[in-house]
């Protein structure tokens, strides 16, 4: 990558060397003796074939991303183009998409999550926090073959629907996922939410996952959160004789006169009866947020012959977070614009739909197929990500400007073809000279142009930062 100006040559000969170790690393994933390893492991390959787990897996993986959702004739086609010694039918590439194909690919997903990214590449977070954890999920309709694994909303939606739960990890640069039916409620990710958060992380939320025994038990592990609060939500104060009384949020805010911020010590309790100490923060909104969202909200209520209750136009008048971080780590002035951070996984989201199709699985019957095909357009998100991210952190280190995702995602897709090719010839010197020239162009060509109307989420932490100093 060439030199960029006022950055000091040694420290930016040093990111570079770490940057190449990590696409080197990336470079071999697709090892062949790692892969069989794991093919029988998972006893998806139990004696010798021509049609290996490499070769399995790098047409579904390589297949997904050039095709979005490929037939099965399109996936050997493929293989008949870069396999020529190779015949396949498509009753023969059928008859392998099964369980243990699913367990296969569930373990290289793993594999590719592992990777350890070097501390001169990870992004610096505020002092305060160890780590800031997200979560958050998309779902999506799947057809009605499928419903008794994959169960959906029905109504006018269809009978079969999957959700795909998202956690990264802002610090580590950590993924991670897990496929449920589409009706499974966010909270249930609950104890796997609180595992996954160490010490000193900040746990970022939305309303779905809002749930008072995590906050009770990050609470105990010295782990913090910052969530939205339920409209519907019994507030709590502690009464000197030691009983609890109860305030809903209406209720509370009309004996109140403030601007601006207000920030209240309650309590919140739990289904087990456990009262939770937490710090409510009320943020007033002004008018021109308040019409917009009341906008959205009539439009929602329309569509479903309804009316708006005074109690929801009242309260749309304003934020309402949780958090039990102390003020001086996070103050109430702060909050919004930290939770903003979270907003970024939607486009993530948008990405994955618009540019690998995951929303759109046509398969009609076999559940193991639905399985196979997320988890390889999992594993090539999750490769790509790793490249995206360290490219991210080298180019803000160096000039202060973030890679975008989307585009960079999309680059990825156009060298698929060529990566897949090279992959199954296992010739890894090439592989890394391709990556490192789609990352080029990346860093050249896919950053985030500077706008004076939009704050990106690396500019956030920094400026996050700062102003908690100042406050």
């Amino acid at each position: 990558m060439n030199n960029l100006p006022n950055f000091p040559i040694e420290e930016q000969s040093i990111l570079k060397e770490q940057l190449e170790k990590v696409i080197k690393e990336i470079s071999s994933i697709f090892d062949p003796e790692q892969i069989e390893q794991l093919a029988e492991e998972t006893d998806f390959v139990r004696h010798e074939s021509k049609l290996t787990g490499l070769l399995f897996l790098s047409v579904f993986v390589f297949g997904a991303s050039m095709y979005g959702n490929p037939t099965l004739e399109q996936l050997i086609g493929l293989l008949d183009i870069h396999v020529k010694e190779l015949t396949l039918s498509r009753p023969g590439l059928h008859q392998r998409i099964n369980l243990q194909a699913v367990a296969f690919f569930d373990k290289v997903l793993s594999l590719a999550m592992e990777r350890n990214i070097p501390d001169c590449l990870k992004i610096h977070l505020p002092a305060q926090f160890a780590g800031i954890q997200i979560w958050d999920s998309t779902s999506f309709q799947l057809p009605d073959g499928v419903a008794q694994f994959f169960t959906g909303h029905g109504g006018s939606a269809s009978l079969a629907g999957a959700k795909i739960q998202f956690r990264y990890d802002l610090n580590r640069h950590q993924w991670g996922y897990a496929i449920q039916s589409a009706t499974e409620a966010d909270n249930s990710m609950a104890d796997n939410i609180v595992a996954l958060t160490q010490p000193g992380d900040l746990l970022l939320q939305d309303l779905g996952y809002f749930n008072v025994e995590i906050f009770e038990s990050l609470r105990l592990k010295d782990a913090y959160y910052l969530s939205r609060c339920k409209h519907d939500v019994n507030i709590y104060k502690h009464n000197e004789d030691g009983s609890f009384s109860c305030e809903d949020l209406v209720t509370l805010i009309q004996r109140r006169q403030f601007t601006g911020y207000l920030e209240l010590p309650v309590f919140l309790q739990s289904k087990h009866g456990v009262f939770t100490p937490t710090r409510l923060i009320i943020e007033r909104l002004p008018e021109q947020t308040v019409n917009e969202r009341l906008r959205k909200l009539n439009k929602e209520a329309r569509s479903r012959g309804k009316q708006l209750s005074a109690n929801v136009i009242f309260l749309s008048h304003f934020n309402f977070y949780v958090t039990n971080a102390l003020s001086n780590l996070l103050p109430a002035s702060c909050c919004r614009f930290l939770y903003g951070i979270r907003w970024q996984i939607e486009l993530v989201f948008k990405a994955w739909k618009s540019h690998l199709q995951i929303h759109k699985i046509h398969v009609k019957h076999r559940h193991e197929r639905v399985l196979v095909t997320i988890l390889s357009k999992l594993i090539f998100i999750t490769i790509t990500a790793q490249m995206i991210r360290v490219t991210t952190a080298f180019l803000w280190h160096i000039s202060q400007l973030e890679i975008s995702y989307y585009r960079a995602l999309r680059h990825f897709q156009t060298a698929a073809e060529r990566w897949f090719s090279l992959v199954i010839r296992s010739d890894f010197e090439s592989i890394f000279a391709l990556l490192m020239e789609a990352l080029t162009f990346v860093q050249k060509r896919s950053f985030k142009i500077p706008q004076h109307d939009r704050i990106y989420p690396l500019e956030m932490l920094q400026v996050f930062g700062d102003l908690v100093l100042i406050t």
